[in-house]
Order: structure tokens, then sequence, then C-alpha cells
């Protein structure tokens, strides 16, 4: 009698607290939609201005009102998958003492519905600014300030520098990196919700890339130039660093305690944590030493022993993996890994390098692109010399089109010929490269994009199927 009461009275307790949890779920969820609903507005947009609609009235602004903005853009993933891009957009006007922030979301097969106003009121923010600067104001943010021809970084170590002597601006890892030229590192790293950082990047790009259209990028060069991005193990994995080395320095302490204390038992664990020690050791040590960055003219990699450089002028191929991770059907994150295969002749070995991310890296991205365009000009001179270069496995590029082997239901079949006047398009999706024919619903063509060489063939791909496309235009009758 006594264990049923228990019982009974445990089940309602849980009962209670259930009901308890979902009361406080769906309050939460209500307060959570009342104060969206609250926060909503709209934005009409006029010939030369905007109108701004939320629950406190309606306000017309023109252009020029806006005094300060700020644009960014983040990308949604799905289990590893780009599917839209949250766009922030902060106004601030002139007869208004708190800014407008405007939240919107736009798949990436779509075009945000304020793209057209944005651009408008860019440009026209840009230009008053320029103008500004020219009359001999100055533009200030967070540790810096800008004029018409100088970039001033402030604070103990402030330095001036001529917008002339910028080698580039670029945006990393939420960041907007500003290097000297003949500096590897960065002068000035600018976070891109400060204040006027948008705005800072919209003045100096169009300056910067003026200045070095002079300044032939050269890859035979000395040295691996500036230092673009640099990985190394995050902060969870210095704190297991940590503890392994922890552990390795505790395991003789704890071995002579066990003697002491004459305990079979902890004696045996003490003697196994003994064992243990010198991979712990290691494994702590190499954890906190590995280190892999990416500069303009090459890559460099340091391990627990030994540091390693590639430059790109002495690769021959590379390969970008995407792999997504699932776990009984629960997606757990993405292997991103990129290697790098130097020339044969030089005897290097490869250069390669692994890292798991909850979605993607955009700067090991850039790293991909930048590394193909240096590479395609490579296949482009094989290809003129010999006719056709072999470009994936199974896919050789031609001037005239693709040679491929379809998939067959046990091997691949014979060599087939797809002239670019047939190709109906191509693109890559979820890791796999496809191609579809004219009066062909599926692809024709569909490779993984994780073979070597794929994304610099890519580019050649895309330049010949181009240049094929234009020659064709120009054959027909008018």
């Amino acid at each position: 009698m006594v264990a049923a009461a228990v019982v009974a009275l445990n089940d309602k307790l849980i009962a209670g607290l259930i009901l308890v949890a979902a009361l406080l779920f769906l309050a939460t969820s209500l307060l959570i939609a009342l104060r969206r609903f609250r926060r909503r507005a709209w934005i009409l947009v006029a010939a030369e201005g905007f109108v701004h609609r939320d629950r406190n009235g309606e306000s017309s602004y023109t252009d020029d009102q806006v005094v300060g903005l700020n644009v960014i853009s983040k990308p949604n993933y799905r289990e590893g998958v780009l599917k839209s891009y949250a766009n922030e957009i902060e106004f601030k006007l002139a007869a208004r003492p708190a800014p407008i922030k405007l939240q919107t979301t736009t798949k990436v097969d779509e075009i945000d519905p304020l793209a057209g106003l944005l651009h408008r009121v860019i440009e026209d923010y840009r230009q008053r600014a320029e103008a500004a600067l020219d009359a001999g104001a100055r533009l200030g943010g967070d540790g810096w300030s800008v004029g018409r021809d100088d970039l001033t970084v402030e604070g103990k170590d402030s330095s001036r520098v001529a917008i002339a002597d910028l080698a580039a601006i670029e945006t990393i890892d939420r960041e907007h990196r500003i290097w000297k030229v003949g500096q590897d590192e960065p002068m000035l790293s600018v976070p891109i919700k400060s204040e006027n950082a948008f705005l800072l990047t919209q003045l100096l790009t169009p300056k910067i890339e003026a200045v070095n259209q002079d300044r032939e990028f050269d890859l035979t060069q000395p040295g691996l130039g500036r230092q673009i991005f640099r990985r190394s193990t995050g902060r969870f994995g210095r704190g297991f660093a940590w503890l392994c080395i922890l552990f390795s320095l505790l395991a003789i302490p704890l071995l002579v305690l066990a003697a002491i204390a004459a305990e079979p038992t902890l004696i045996a664990i003490s003697i196994a944590a003994l064992f243990l020690a010198p991979c712990a050791l290691l494994l702590g040590l190499f954890l906190l030493r590995s280190e892999f960055r990416c500069h303009e003219r090459g890559v460099y990699q340091r391990g627990l022993l030994k540091k390693r450089e590639l430059r790109f002028e002495d690769v021959e191929s590379f390969k970008y993996a995407v792999t997504r991770q699932y776990y009984n059907g629960v997606y757990m994150g993405t292997a991103l890994e990129i290697a790098f295969y130097p020339t044969a002749s030089l005897g290097k070995k490869k250069l390669r390098y692994i890292r798991m991310v909850k979605n993607t890296d955009e700067a090991l991205e850039r790293l991909r692109d930048h590394v193909a365009q240096i590479l395609a000009p490579k296949l482009a001179m094989m290809l003129n010399s010999t006719g056709s270069v072999q470009w994936i496995p199974n896919v050789r590029l031609t001037h005239e089109g693709l040679y491929y082997r379809p998939k067959g239901f046990i091997s691949r079949k014979d060599e087939q010929l797809l002239r670019f006047a047939d190709v109906a398009g191509f693109n890559v999706e979820e890791g796999t490269f496809h191609v579809w024919k004219h009066g062909v619903n599926k692809s024709v063509i569909h490779e993984p994009t994780s073979e070597p060489n794929f994304f610099s063939g890519y580019d050649l791909l895309t330049s010949l199927y181009w240049a094929a496309s234009r020659a064709a235009a120009s054959e027909e009758p008018a």
C-alpha cells in the first residue's frame, strides 16, 4: 500500500512538473511572438526616399537624411547546406533620435526586395561622404579615422598611412582587414558591426583597387606575402590540451601516492595513467602548436615538431572536399579538407589541412577560389598546347566540348563528346557537379567536386563555355 501511494505521488509530481514546463514554454512563446509583433515594421520605397511604418506611426524620409548606415548579411544553413541570408540593416537619420533597424531573410535563389533601395541609399551616402572628405572633413570609427588621402590608426601606437600605400582591404572572419604595402600582418582590423565600418569599406575599396591596378600580382616574389587568415586550435581544443598536459604531469605524483597508500586498485590506475601520460602530453602540445595560415602567395602549416610552407607557384593541383557528418540521422557538423599537391619534380610532400565546422568556413572557401584562379591559367596553357586536358578522372576538357564517360549499371561506359552548343547549363550543388544537355531532363554529367583540380578546371570550363557561346552568337545571321 505504501509503495503504491509513493508511486502514485511520484506520478502526480512528474505530471505536475511536465504541466508547469509546458505552461512556461507556452508563455515564453507567446511573449516572443508578441515582442516580434510589436517590433514589426514596413518599408515603402519611394522615388527619392522611403516611408517607415511601425506601431508608433508612419514617417517619410529622403535619401539625403541618412547620416549613417550599416548592412550585414549572414548566411543561414540547414544541415550544412546554404538556404538563405539574414540581412541586418541599420539607418541613422538626422530627423530621428533612434536608428531604424530592419531584418530581412532572403532565400539563396531570391533577390532581397530592399536591394534597390539599399543600393541607392548606399551610393548617395557614399557620394556625400566623399564630398565631405574632399572638403577636409574626416570620418571616424572605433580606433580609426580616414581623410581624403590617408587612413589613421588611433590609440597607443597611432600611425597615419597614405591610401596610396594600402595594399588591400578584405572582409574575413567578421572583420574588415586592411593591409599596408610590404607588411604581412593587417595594419587595422575593424569589426563589421562597429560604427561606420560599412562606410569605411565603401570609401576605401574603390580607391585601393584603383591604386593597385598598376601593381602586378607576382607569385614569384620572395616570401608568402600578406597573411590573409589563420586557423589554430579553438577554445575547446586549447582547454582539452591543457587538461591533457595536466594529466601527464600528475601521473608520477599519483603513482607515488598510490605506492605510499599501498592500495592495489589505486596502484593499477596510476600505472595505467603513467603509460598514457606521454601520449596525453604529446597530444596536448600538438593541439597548442597546431596552426594553418593562408597567405597571398602560399600556405603555412605548423605541427608538433615541423613547420611547412608551400608556395602557390609550386602547386600542381589541389582539392577541396566537403563532407557532412551524421550520427543516427542527426547532423553533427561538416568536415572540410583542403590539400595541395606540389609539382612532382620538386620532391615536396603534399600539404593537407582538415577542419570540423558547424556549417562552413568562408575564409577557406575564399582560399579555394583564390587557388583555383591561380591554377586555371596553367590548365589553359596545357589545353592550348595539347588540345585536350584531363580535368577529373572521367571528364576531359577540349575547346569543342566535354569528353566524359557516363555512369553505367556496373562500370563506366565508353567516352562521349558533349559539345558546348548542346550544353543547357552546369552548376555545383551539394558537393556534386552537374551538366545538363538540351532536351534531357536529368544531368548527363554528375561528378563529385572533391577530385583534385576540380575548382581550377571549373574556372577554365566557365571561360571555355562562354567563349564558345559568344562565338556561336557572332556567327548567327543578324
